[in-house]
């Protein structure tokens, strides 16, 4: 049965809905690209023309799955850097020879990660990310960090830390420490700023500084001068808490243990590394530092530490603050103060429950287009990345590169793909770039080249994994304007007429494209025009 006729009678029922459920469309449109990195489909698309209340009751039908759980891991990585595979990772020798560097990387940057993951889909707590007795662990975390693994069940699991560590859920991460190490004389002090700017969204770094430069002077600074007591009364009682933990493991340090075969004082930095040793915390007292508490609360460690944030009034604001900061891509001291109160209200009525507090951010009348506080700018990398592979089914890659391993070019920083469509590298880039660059349009118009070359093959050879043209590579005007049509729905979410302007600009770039190139070459140019179309990255 052609497909010609079912378009069209799709495309004509689309279109008779009432104009003013355009704005629902288009905030569904932008909920279905954020939460599942994919366009609403045109079923969808059709329910929200027709009734525009549905926004609330679509949104929440869909499933909290992989797309899910790779919005979530994002959200957070961006707050806590943890994503760094530009710099020096652990090497892929002893348990972990076999592997790849790139494998190596992308298991221990996601391990706590996963662990956010694990909570906010499965709709537990959202206070356990700083309270939970437990870890995950996928068989090289396991290799490199200790946590148990077994071979029969999923790649990552629930596990436990074995080494007698506190237990604090990602306060207990040995990527997290790694990733802000703290050098001998900081005295965990770098560490205490990202617990209290990624928990409790208190940048205290951003306070004025007038001390003395000199490393001598320093600590009667801290002691002393006024402008720094401000911030180390802070500071130094968090940064106790967190003795007991490495202040680093460098990939030197791990080698130079190999190559002594792992004994004597080469033994913990063998895997699985001894990241935790409670000989450490006694050297606190040697510091002269203040006692462990958060914010003048006392308290005896690392794991009273999580339990402190968890129940800190800031917990819950810094979380909806930074929720809407993230989806609705505006700085974190932009987002609205009674709004942020609103959610985080929402939030702690759910019991927590990071879902609704997503959800609601979706769906929330401030979240629309024609709100002041609409999100504007383009999405991450990531986002744009996975919606084009859900769209063509085409996966941007590199080819393995001198141990390396295969690269995800638009989730990683190793060819700088990332950095140029406006993210962040976790280490040197710590901020997201929302605005118009030049570097994006290179990088997207890379990738939806590639893409639509991708898609148009398999749709020529009979494999195609995407719905894109489903009257293949036609030539015919009457079907090569209702696949059009289609595009315009299934890619950029909007409602246009077959015969319409819209459809003719795209007809006659087809048509000249066919007298002068085979079909399939014609359509991969059409398709890449549609995925590089601003709407899809802008929203």
């Amino acid at each position: 049965m052609p497909i010609v006729t079912p378009l069209l009678s799709l495309l004509f029922a689309c279109d008779q809905a009432p104009p003013e459920s355009t704005e629902s469309s288009d905030q569904l449109y932008r909920a279905s690209i954020l939460l599942r990195s994919t366009p609403p489909t045109p079923d969808e698309i059709q329910r929200i023309r027709a009734d525009p209340s549905a926004l609330e009751g679509i949104v929440r039908s869909w499933p909290m799955d992989e797309a899910f759980g790779d919005l979530v891991r994002d959200i957070h990585a961006e707050s806590l850097y943890v994503r760094f595979d530009t710099e020096n990772k652990p090497p892929a020798q002893g348990p972990l020879a076999g592997y790849t560097e790139a494998e190596v990387a992308a298991s221990l940057d996601e391990a706590p990660l996963r662990l956010i993951e694990h909570v906010v889909v499965s709709g537990r707590p959202y206070t356990e990310i700083v309270t939970a007795d437990y870890t995950l662990a996928d068989p090289i975390v396991s290799r490199a960090y200790g946590p148990p693994h077994d071979p029969a069940g999923p790649r990552w699991q629930v596990s436990a830390w074995s080494d007698g560590r506190p237990r604090a859920g990602i306060l207990s991460s040995t990527t997290l420490w790694q990733r802000h190490p703290s050098a001998d004389s900081n005295f965990n002090r770098s560490r205490a700023t990202i617990v209290a700017s990624a928990l409790l969204c208190d940048d205290v770094t951003t306070r004025a500084v007038a001390g003395s430069l000199e490393p001598s002077a320093q600590e009667d600074d801290v002691r002393n001068n006024p402008d720094c007591i401000a911030c180390h009364s802070i500071l130094d009682p968090l940064a106790s808490s967190i003795f007991g933990m490495r202040r680093y493991i460098s990939p030197l340090e791990i080698r130079q243990a190999y190559e002594a075969d792992c004994e004597g004082e080469h033994a913990p930095f063998c895997y699985p590394l001894a990241f935790w040793d409670p000989a450490f915390i006694e050297t606190r007292s040697l510091m002269s530092l203040p006692a462990p508490a958060l914010y003048g609360h006392p308290i005896a460690g690392i794991e009273e530490l999580g339990e402190a944030i968890a129940t800190d009034p800031r917990f819950s604001t810094c979380t909806a603050r930074r929720f809407w900061s993230y989806l609705a891509r505006i700085p974190l001291n932009e987002v609205p103060e009674e709004l942020i109160g609103e959610l985080s209200r929402h939030l702690i009525a759910s019991d927590y429950d990071a879902r609704e507090l997503i959800l609601e951010i979706l769906t929330h009348p401030r979240f629309s287009p024609s709100s002041p506080d609409a999100p504007a700018g383009a999405i991450r990398p990531q986002q744009l990345v996975r919606t084009v592979t859900s769209l063509t089914g085409y996966r941007w890659t590199a080819r393995p590169n001198r141990g390396w391993g295969s690269t995800e070019l638009g989730t990683t920083d190793r060819y700088g793909f990332q950095i140029m469509m406006g993210g962040i590298d976790g280490w040197r880039i710590l901020g997201p770039n929302p605005d118009a660059l030049p570097t994006r349009e290179l990088a997207m118009a890379w990738l939806a080249e590639e893409a639509a070359q991708h898609a148009t093959v398999r749709t020529a050879s009979g494999t195609a994994e995407h719905d894109l043209l489903p009257e293949g590579l036609t030539t015919g005007e009457d079907a090569a304007r209702a696949q059009l049509a289609w595009l315009h729905l299934r890619i950029l979410g909007e409602v246009v007429d077959p015969e319409g302007e819209m459809v003719t600009e795209g007809w006659e770039l087809l048509s000249t494209l066919l007298n002068t190139t085979d079909p399939q070459r014609a359509w991969a140019i059409v398709l890449a025009a549609f995925l590089q179309d601003p709407r899809l990255a802008v929203l």
